[in-house]
């Protein structure tokens, strides 16, 4: 009876001006909990086997995983929550990558891509049955803790989500996404990160407003652990897993294009003799092998060239040089100093060439010699990296005995 009266109050709002329509459904979500067993979820990062096949479960497809290409990505990240431990929500959010995103097939972004701006698209949404009575508050928080998450350890600049016309109120009313692609059978919609909180301060109520950023921000312990480990590359799988949930459960290896295995094989070059696997797979790209892995990492930088300082930010780290966005035009060959907040409390000062430009993205070559002036720097160079190659590392989840 009670979903019956939802489902017709959800149906005589839904003819309301839409302006008018958001605020209602902004109402009828509450930011705060109202029973005590709320308090015993915890939102996190999925990091365990556990939480990995559990996310799977959920999201399963009959008897089949509803596992893609995206997940063999070290770059695609699985938040979860979870109730005295068991897995009671998920959602995976998407780097763009050579890989694209799943949204490309029904939308244009390539001018999005041309600002250089960090993509991300939100998908692979589900919640126990069990819990779906009362999900409003559990996916709410769990959506806040990944867009935050999103937002100051990944970087991420533009979110997507392809949806239907029923979810797509709740994304539109309660986190301000907007439509992008009217021609689609798929609702397509889209939100600029950089002015998430400004224009939710805008929209919602005095109240709305203090209770959202209370629950945004009731996960700030959880993230003091990443102030200063914004490593985005991170490795779950050994060989057997990898090969279990992507060749033999789902066949995804096969199916991948020929540069797509080129991008897959070169996340995980630097893992010498876990994925020989993806090495055969790509016998006939050997010639491309970096000269270094490389690493999608979120580092704040200050890059001075000319006289002027402009801000900045990290998307790949290796031991030769790194990839940036700076909202400053530079051209190929400007000498530029760059200022990383490598660790806690120290600001090192690097320098490096432009080698490539692309929109407002940059690779950047660092400038090492021998001379007494930039031999520190690159002994702190290879610290930072060390670093970063650790934070990558994480214990690789085994198949089950």
């Amino acid at each position: 009876m009670k979903t019956k009266i939802k489902r017709l109050k959800y149906k005589a709002i839904s003819f309301l001006p839409h302006r008018l329509r958001y605020k209602t459904l902004r109402k009828l979500h509450s930011f705060v909990p109202d029973m005590k067993r709320y308090n015993k979820i915890t939102f996190e990062l999925a990091k365990s086997k556990f939480d990995i096949e559990s996310s799977f479960n959920l999201i399963k497809t009959e008897n089949n995983y509803n596992v893609t290409k995206y997940h063999c990505l070290p770059t695609t990240k699985t938040f979860v929550a979870k109730f005295n431990g068991e897995v009671i929500a998920t959602v995976t959010l998407i780097l763009d990558s050579e890989f694209k995103l799943p949204i490309d097939d029904l939308s244009d972004l390539s001018k999005i891509r041309k600002t250089g701006r960090k993509l991300a698209e939100i998908s692979y949404i589900s919640i126990a049955p069990k819990w779906r009575e009362h999900h409003s508050f559990v996916f709410l928080k769990l959506m806040s803790f990944m867009m935050r998450f999103s937002i100051e350890i990944l970087g991420v600049d533009y979110f997507f989500i392809s949806t239907n016309s029923q979810s797509s109120e709740f994304y539109r009313s309660i986190f301000l996404f907007r439509k992008f692609n009217k021609k689609s059978k798929q609702v397509c919609l889209s939100l600029y990160a950089n002015t998430f909180i400004k224009q939710m301060k805008m929209n919602y109520s005095k109240e709305q407003f203090h209770n959202f950023m209370k629950l945004y921000k009731s996960h700030d312990e959880y993230f003091s652990n990443f102030s200063h480990d914004k490593v985005i590359s991170q490795y779950l799988f050994t060989q057997e897993v990898f090969l279990d949930f992507f060749r033999d459960k789902n066949q995804i290896l096969g199916e991948l294009s020929e540069e797509e295995r080129l991008s897959l094989k070169n996340f995980y070059d630097h893992m010498v003799g876990t994925f020989k696997s993806i090495e055969e797979l790509n016998r006939s790209h050997t010639k491309t092998k970096r000269e270094h892995p490389r690493f999608h990492a979120n580092y704040k930088l200050l890059a001075l060239c000319n006289k002027r300082m402009v801000e900045g930010k990290t998307l790949e780290v290796s031991r030769g040089g790194l990839s940036i966005i700076s909202d400053r035009y530079h051209q190929i060959g400007d000498r530029l100093t760059i200022l990383i907040e490598t660790s806690e409390g120290d600001i090192d000062e690097f320098h490096a060439h432009v080698r490539w430009a692309n929109g407002s993205r940059y690779g950047l070559k660092l400038i090492f010699d021998e001379s007494e002036k930039l031999k520190p720097t690159k002994n702190k160079w290879n610290l930072f990296m060390n670093r970063i190659e650790s934070a990558a590392k994480l214990a690789p989840l085994e198949l089950a005995a």
